[in-house]
């Protein structure tokens, strides 16, 4: 029983040495940012056809009679018809108001179609040109956005500026105090506000394809910015 209690009091003491010499690791916790402007690489280009009658199948055939003529216009701008995309579709009755009565007075459809394509202005300008002077008369809209491939690249240079910038200013901190950066302890992607947050990769703009596109070929995509933050805890000796 003695030996036993001699044993536990040897290892206690020993645990208590071993505290007492360590010394505490001192830390800087800083959070790097960086920035750049890139150019919109694709464009995404949405077009919305609607129809109305008074029967139901008259207006969906109406819808795709006028639908597959939107898609061979897009066909001779060089588009493969499996890359025109139907991103919505809908059919419903319609209603209208009288003698404050609602009365159904038939069916609407709508459909919505969607080509990416690289960002190329004279090409873009002339499938809008093309587009108004159908005789479908659709809606449209477009956005300027980042390809996947540009949209990596662009994520690796911000997360390298981010931590250079993470360095810096660390290195900064600890010479205010006379200490010198010792390697980092660890390091997150985001501040530790704030969880990361994805790229922000477009820009769009909005127009009537069957408004005056003449002064259409003065419009170019912005800039897009891009943001990455990183938190890198620094030991400092």
């Amino acid at each position: 029983m003695k030996n036993s209690f001699n044993t536990t009091l040897l290892f206690i003491l020993i645990l208590f040495v071993q505290t007492v010499g360590v010394r505490a690791q001192s830390v800087i916790a800083v959070v790097g940012k960086a920035k750049v402007e890139a150019t919109p690489d694709e464009v995404r280009l949405n077009l919305s056809l609607s129809e109305r009658a008074s029967e139901y199948e008259t207006t969906v055939d109406g819808l795709n009679q006028r639908t597959q003529r939107l898609v061979q216009v897009l066909l001779q701008h060089g588009f493969k018809e499996e890359e025109v995309k139907t991103t919505g579709f809908n059919a419903q009755p319609y209603y209208e108001y009288q003698n404050g009565k609602r009365q159904q007075r038939g069916f609407s459809a709508s459909q919505n179609l969607e080509v990416i394509f690289a960002y190329d202005q004279e090409r873009l300008v002339a499938i809008v040109k093309s587009v108004s002077k159908a005789d479908v008369e659709p809606n449209l809209s477009l956005g300027f956005q980042l390809s996947d491939d540009l949209t990596a690249s662009l994520k690796k240079q911000l997360l390298k500026k981010a931590m250079a910038d993470a360095k810096s200013v660390g290195s900064i901190l600890a010479t205010t105090q006379g200490m010198d950066l010792d390697g980092f302890q660890e390091v997150r992607y985001g501040s530790i506000q704030n969880s990361p947050q994805p790229l922000y990769r477009e820009s769009a703009m909005m127009m009537k394809a069957e408004a005056d596109v003449s002064n259409f070929g003065g419009i170019e995509a912005k800039t897009i910015p891009l943001y990455e933050e990183v938190t890198v805890v620094w030991k400092v000796k």
